[in-house]
């Protein structure tokens, strides 16, 4: 995504009021989320290249979180967030989890594969919906 587009999208929130964007797309994602101390200096620095450019920068960085901290999808299937459909699901966001916790299921050929944490944690962040297709190495969990 070029500055351009950021400064586009930074201008529809402020515009509109909205205070969070999240856009994903296959290779890349943003998150924009407006704070009124940098909303202020967004408005009064619109002639200012230098100033533009570093305000885009504080918006879309966010801390990086580290890879291990996603759990990843081991094959291509189909995500199942519960054993069954009558049933409520392995986790919910904010559930601690430990290495040997069951997260999900990843249905592939007709077979059930259990999925487990890997690490003991909390689960920040559940990326997907149930019974959605995924791929090998797809996000499912954020786990800190």
């Amino acid at each position: 995504m070029k500055l351009e587009e950021i400064k586009a999208l930074i201008e529809i929130l402020k515009d509109h009021g909205i205070s969070r964007l999240s856009l994903k797309e296959e290779k890349f994602s943003i998150e924009l989320e407006t704070h009124p101390d940098v909303a202020n200096t967004i408005s009064t620095s619109h002639h200012h290249k230098d100033h533009e450019v570093e305000i885009a920068k504080k918006i879309t960085e966010k801390p990086a979180d580290k890879e291990e901290n996603y759990l990843t999808c081991p094959m291509v299937g189909t995500f199942y967030s519960s054993p069954s459909p009558d049933q409520p699901p392995f986790v919910r966001v904010g559930d601690h989890v430990k290495a040997d916790t069951v997260v999900c299921i990843v249905e592939a050929m007709k077979v059930m594969n259990e999925v487990k944490a890997g690490r003991a944690g909390i689960i920040k962040e559940i990326f997907l919906e149930n019974a959605q297709p995924v791929a090998f190495g797809t996000r499912l969990f954020r786990i800190a």
